[in-house]
């Protein structure tokens, strides 16, 4: 998507919030703040992985991930962000 999308709108940047349980500590959110290079956000975003505790799944912690969101550097006057998750938050 990201590279189908940056030839229409030369001054497009993507970032990236993951989030993951709430009881993942401090690997809880993986996140790359705005970019306009398509390799950097691809080769991040790949290197994301789900994270297993050994113990039962546990609420995702949406609410975070989209405070850590609303933190970056949103200074285009045109936003918008895709939000996908595989989990229900608490």
């Amino acid at each position: 998507v990201a590279s189908q999308l940056q030839p229409l709108m030369a001054e497009l940047r993507f970032a990236f919030v993951g989030y993951r349980d709430y009881n993942d500590g401090p690997d809880r959110f993986a996140i790359l703040p705005f970019t306009r290079s398509i390799p950097a956000f691809k080769e991040f975003v790949s290197s994301v992985s789900a994270k297993s505790t050994g113990r039962t799944d546990t609420p995702e912690d949406v609410l975070g991930g989209l405070r850590q969101a609303l933190q970056l550097n949103w200074r285009a006057q045109r936003r918008s962000f895709v939000l996908l998750g595989d989990a229900p938050s608490g």
